[in-house]
């Protein structure tokens, strides 16, 4: 063989080499802009922090100046409503383009993120001059921009919001840049709703402290080993403990009177293995314990916060009684868990 074949081989597999190179650099390169989107956006302290930080690595990653939030409504409209979350590499050069999109929301299969809210997939635009679905070039001013592409927010198969690019100049749809952004896009919509759903917990559980901190009765709840996790001020007050001595001690120690604690550690086992109790729900009088030892009569109801599941740990409002207590807590000389067929523990047994 000739020494023209030899190089033509040798031509052609380097070539093939250099393309796999390629490849596996892009794929590479792809993984780890999905590593530092999923880390940064997941440590992020809120929503808007989270989309931040993918717009500021996307951007970098491809290296295109301006990039965009918007966040479609929560109704049944699918609306798509801008933010004032942006990466902007010159703030004064698309200040027109950023006042005109804060301006400016879609209808589903309207502009650019009308457009991704329909096919929930990412939509390219080559020059936004002279596309006939781009109404903020409608106006007849300078935005500044004229290629764009977008890339959906998905939370499972939903489409929660739009992520948007530009560049100054008209640039053909390019394949491997969109495939990247896209799977951004996919990430960091589940940490955006991830997000939501922590923000809607934290504040559910304000709202329900507050209202339990200006309760008349005391409430207080517990964990899987019986350890005291919440203490309003109505209970600092009957029990003479205050909610930061509490919190952390056991519930047995705390308020149950020595003679009745091993029947309690018995009724929580219970609880536990079968996630049933016969008085949850249920008002008992019974005896209790102040810090200095003393006992006094108390009506106790014990039940699950709302939206818990059945293993969930109940919690339990407290008030005192000037009356003796109908019910106490059973004594160890007598079936402990038992009185006329029925519970008397002052946790669900």
């Amino acid at each position: 063989m000739s020494d023209e074949f030899f190089e033509a081989r040798v031509e052609e597999r380097t070539t093939e080499w250099a393309a796999a190179y390629g490849r596996l650099t892009e794929r590479s390169n792809t993984v780890d802009l999905l590593r530092r989107v999923s880390v940064a956006a997941t440590e992020a302290c809120t929503v808007e922090g989270a989309l931040q930080i993918a717009l500021d690595e996307v951007c970098r990653h491809i290296e295109w100046p301006v990039g965009h939030v918007y966040l479609l409504a929560k109704d049944a409209s699918g609306e798509s409503l801008p933010t004032s979350i942006w990466h902007l590499d010159d703030i004064e050069g698309f200040d027109t383009l950023r006042r005109v999109t804060e301006e400016r929301s879609f209808a589903v299969g309207e502009g650019l993120p009308g457009r991704v809210a329909a096919t929930a997939g990412p939509e390219w635009i080559d020059d936004a001059t002279a596309d006939p679905n781009f109404p903020r070039s409608a106006g007849g001013e300078d935005l500044g921009v004229r290629a764009a592409f977008a890339v959906p927010m998905l939370a499972g198969k939903e489409v929660i919001g739009v992520l948007e690019f530009f560049s100054p100049e008209p640039t053909a749809a390019d394949p491997a840049l969109l495939g990247p952004v896209a799977l951004v896009g996919a990430e960091i919509g589940g940490v955006v709703e991830r997000k939501r759903v922590e923000e809607a917990l934290r504040h559910s559980e304000a709202r329900t402290r507050s209202i339990l901190e200006a309760a008349n009765d005391a409430f207080l709840g517990m964990d899987e080993g019986g350890f005291i996790t919440e203490w309003n001020r109505s209970a600092e007050m009957m029990f003479g403990w205050t909610r930061v001595e509490a919190v952390g001690r056991s519930v047995a120690e705390t308020i149950v009177p020595a003679a009745y604690r091993q029947a309690h550690l018995d009724g929580l086992a219970r609880f536990l293995a079968t996630g049933e109790g016969p008085v949850l729900g249920k008002r008992l009088e019974l005896s209790a314990l102040h810090r200095d030892g003393r006992e006094f009569p108390s009506s106790c109801r014990s039940g699950r916060r709302a939206g818990s599941d059945r293993r969930s740990m109940p919690s339990c409002r407290t008030s005192p009684t000037a009356k003796t207590p109908r019910w106490s807590w059973p004594r160890p000389a007598t079936r402990p868990w038992r009185r006329r067929g029925r519970s008397r523990s002052f946790w669900p047994s």
